[in-house]
């Protein structure tokens, strides 16, 4: 029986994945700060660019087009540099879809 404490973040070939999962989470954290002041910072916008509503919409508009436009280019590129690129609907069989009749 093996009772030796394997650590979390040692994959069972031995490599420490300890800095990726670090930086991984604080990009996260980056991340999850910045999409949370775009609805305060849209609100300054509008009083010192004296922007309209419409226009106010435009500027959380281009914020979130912007994760679209870069999952394109992200998602290529993870094509050409994986073997097997993950399907983007799950694959099942044909018999499990049709209704029991």
């Amino acid at each position: 029986m093996n009772t030796k404490k394997q650590s979390m973040f040692v994959l069972p070939d031995g490599r420490n994945v300890l800095v990726t999962f670090l930086l991984v989470s604080s990009l996260f954290l980056l991340w999850g700060f910045c999409n949370g002041m775009i609805d305060v910072m849209d609100k300054h916008f509008q009083t010192q660019l004296k922007l309209t509503l419409a226009q106010s919409a435009w500027v959380q508009f281009a914020h979130y087009l912007g994760y679209f436009l870069m999952a394109l280019p992200a998602g290529w590129t993870l094509q050409r540099r994986t073997l097997s690129p993950a399907p983007a609907m799950p694959v099942s069989s044909p018999n499990k879809c049709r209704s029991h009749g």
